[in-house]
């Protein structure tokens, strides 16, 4: 798990992380604070951690599980060719039931 800072303030803005890494299918995820959403942060986050991922890691492919209706979220992993994998129902740590999708992202 990393710590997401800005670059200029080290303003804290999220965090991403890949984990399992000592499984052939690590999945990446991530979270920035809503008053930093629509400024590309998670996706250069994502694009670091990943190129981190397939400089240090051997992995099968890795995954990507997304809230169905998060547009902007679901851009990231498209961006890197990943494809929906499936497609299930998830509570989430607040109890909220999301309809989600993983991707998957090959190297």
């Amino acid at each position: 798990m990393l710590v997401i800072l800005k670059k200029n303030t080290l303003e804290f803005l999220g965090i991403c992380s890949v984990d399992p890494i000592d499984t052939e299918t690590p999945e990446l995820g991530i979270w920035i604070k809503k008053s930093d959403h629509g400024n590309s942060f998670g996706r250069e986050a994502i694009y670091a951690l990943k190129d981190w991922v397939d400089k240090n890691l051997e992995y099968k492919y890795l995954s990507y599980p997304v809230d169905k209706r998060n547009i902007p979220s679901r851009k990231i992993p498209e961006s890197f060719g990943g494809k929906v994998f499936r497609e299930f129902q998830q509570t989430n740590k607040s109890g909220n039931l999301l309809n989600e999708v993983e991707y998957r992202i090959y190297k």
